[in-house]
């Protein structure tokens, strides 16, 4: 099952718990540094390296917020973003490595809230969380 392979650490403090953040991306180095960042914070993480496991962590735990590379090798990461905002309230940022104006002007079109550049500022991701998850 695809949601066993998905990595759900306990949250630090309980008001965190119900406030998971998808983590999407295929560099599993980038992944674990988002994640434990994101972690060390209070938030609960789930992580994806690929679409159909983002898609199935978007379906079975709704996160208000995903973190998502668009580049996830030879998968579309913006299919991701599309299901991501079929739910109502979710957040978006769309990191990406790649300076493309196509593909950032389709991440936008589809309702990117935010989009960072790789490398990207740590700090920047959590104030957007701060600023989304209180």
């Amino acid at each position: 099952m695809i949601l066993n392979r998905l990595r759900l650490p306990p949250p630090e403090r309980a008001d965190e718990a119900n406030r998971p953040v998808l983590v999407v991306d295929d560099n599993t180095a980038m992944l674990k540094i988002v994640s434990r960042v994101i972690s060390g914070r209070g938030y609960r993480v789930i992580t994806a390296t690929n679409v159909a496991d983002a898609i199935a962590a978007l379906d079975a735990a709704r996160p208000p917020v995903v973190i998502l590379d668009v580049n996830l090798g030879p998968e579309d990461g913006l299919e991701v973003l599309r299901k991501a905002k079929e739910y109502p309230g979710v957040s978006t940022v769309v990191l990406s490595g790649t300076a493309e104006g196509r593909i950032l002007d389709r991440a936008r079109s589809l309702g990117a809230d935010r989009i960072m550049g790789k490398p990207f500022s740590i700090e920047e991701i959590m104030d957007f969380l701060k600023s989304v998850l209180g």
